[in-house]
């Protein structure tokens, strides 16, 4: 049997734990309330979309949110923890943000239903519904929609070393915009490399279900010629090939003629030139012989 005693300390640890939940929590009015912010409470998925419920809460502070499917008492999500066995289910939530989302990817018919975004609190329990409908995929026509998975990448190219080039790649899906886009030279995986100046970049048109991505090399060498290939996640492949042509300078374009040439051919233009010592020398010859024989015949006369 309990005396009196004990009965008063259980009484105080009690009052005590109750007060300093309160007052952690805004019943005391040291932390604001937790309130919740307008999201779309009404979200359509087709069947094998991503659907995402947004519930934003405005000073949660320690608290935390849960998520469940209603009229289910037990969570699907308690914070960033998913207590239910379904690998579609998962939340969402970055730091300083007010958002917490429930993910559900690929929907089924199952996945319909009320939802509900909670926040317990000392005095109440915050509650906000919303409503997920899954539809079934629209029918498609040739009109305004392609009917199958495609692909492009750009045409063989010629390039000049140390000149830049790049090439791209699109990739267009049926019911999914295609993850991601792999590149490959030679069969090699590429990546991006900042020293190197190769660069892989990608952009989203969600619009046509198409992913494009770039593969650029600032300065292109003889090493980077080949055949570059191009590889989506839904494993659609293309392939062009990258011809690197040598580039020579401007100077290296004039023809110069070897040395030896040069110095032979001035040597015969010396040889032959009249005005060079050695032919006035042998020009002058025969005059000297015709005049020297004129004055002995002279002589011989006189």
């Amino acid at each position: 049997m309990m005396t009196s005693h004990s009965l008063w300390i259980i009484n105080t640890f009690t009052l005590l734990l109750i007060s300093g939940f309160g007052t952690r929590h805004g019943v005391a009015g040291r932390y604001p309330v937790p309130q919740f912010a307008y999201t779309d409470t009404n979200v359509t998925a087709n069947v094998g979309e991503r659907a995402v419920l947004v519930c934003r809460v405005e000073n949660l502070g320690t608290r935390k949110v849960i998520w469940r499917k209603l009229p289910d008492v037990s969570p699907l999500t308690i914070g960033q923890y998913v207590f239910v066995n379904d690998v579609a289910m998962s939340v969402q939530h970055a730091r300083e943000s007010e958002d917490w989302k429930l993910i559900i990817s690929g929907v089924h018919s199952s996945h319909s239903g009320e939802y509900e975004c909670q926040v317990p609190t000392a005095d109440k329990q915050m509650r906000k519904q919303f409503y997920l409908t899954v539809t079934e995929k629209p029918t498609r026509y040739p009109h305004n929609s392609h009917s199958e998975e495609v692909i492009y990448i750009s045409d063989r190219q010629h390039v000049n070393t140390d000149e830049p080039f790049q090439i791209s790649c699109n990739a267009t899906g049926v019911d999914f915009v295609p993850d991601n886009i792999d590149w490959f030279k030679n069969g090699e995986k590429l990546q991006s490399n900042v020293e190197r100046g190769v660069s892989i970049k990608f952009s989203v048109t969600m619009e046509t279900k198409t992913i494009k991505s770039t593969f650029r090399v600032e300065h292109a060498r003889m090493t980077d010629a080949g055949t570059y290939t191009c590889r989506t996640s839904n494993s659609l492949v293309e392939s062009t090939s990258v011809v690197v042509l040598y580039a020579t300078s401007k100077n290296s374009k004039r023809v110069i003629y070897p040395e030896r040439n040069v110095k032979s051919e001035e040597s015969e233009n010396h040889v032959r030139s009249p005005s060079s010592p050695t032919n006035q020398g042998r020009s002058s010859s025969p005059v000297c012989h015709v005049l020297l024989s004129f004055i002995i015949v002279l002589l011989h006369v006189v």
